[in-house]
């Protein structure tokens, strides 16, 4: 009886430590989440892969319903750019570009209606749906301030080289939204880092 009294402590006690662990191993992932979030706030300068400074200021959508930190060396993408740009698809509703229009942003204000909860099913359902044209690189979600946040990285064609794209999805007042940085391949390597900052620094109103 005894021996088994002892088993059932020491099974217990195991129990206990690995819950420990399981909660410590939260709390850790938690404070690391907020560490990043912290960084990206406060950062307002970086460089690309070869060095080059780029100047970043938070930019407001919708009336302050969400935030994005842009290149201030952007511009605004005039309609006939636009138009020629985004000739065989929907043009976003904003694209912000470098001097050489290599180098974009573009944010698509919508009025199609998508609550948070089904933002992780359309994810995969765009997955599929690339994945039969694109090579796509990786895709997942993310929660933040409430939002899921769908994320999707691949290699898209154009007339005259390929273009890597890291899109963002994700709801606002039960409206879909979506931002995404693209580039010419050429330019992924110098690039890619900057782009996941500007994708990562999304931030909501918090009205």
């Amino acid at each position: 009886m005894k021996k088994v009294i002892f088993m059932i402590i020491i099974i217990l006690a195991i129990a206990i430590v690995a819950t420990l662990l399981v909660v410590q191993n939260h709390f850790n992932k938690k404070a690391e989440e907020l560490k990043k979030e912290e960084e990206i706030l406060n950062t307002f300068d970086l460089t690309t892969k070869s060095g080059k400074a780029v100047e970043l200021g938070y930019m407001n959508f919708e009336n302050g319903e969400f935030y994005l930190k842009l290149p201030k060396e952007f511009k605004l993408m005039d309609a006939k750019t636009l138009k020629k740009k985004y000739a065989n698809e929907n043009p976003p509703t904003f694209a912000y570009t470098n001097e050489e229009t290599t180098v974009n942003v573009a944010v698509s204000i919508t009025n199609t209606q998508m609550s948070n909860e089904a933002i992780g099913t359309f994810l995969e359902s765009m997955k599929a749906q690339l994945g039969a044209q694109y090579e796509v690189l990786e895709s997942r979600t993310k929660e933040k301030e409430g939002h899921t946040i769908g994320q999707i990285q691949f290699i898209s064609k154009a007339p005259d080289t390929d273009i890597y794209n890291h899109m963002m999805i994700f709801s606002c007042n039960d409206k879909f939204r979506t931002v995404s940085f693209n580039c010419t391949k050429e330019l992924q390597e110098e690039w890619q880092e900057v782009g996941a900052f500007i994708i990562n620094s999304l931030i909501f109103s918090q009205d």
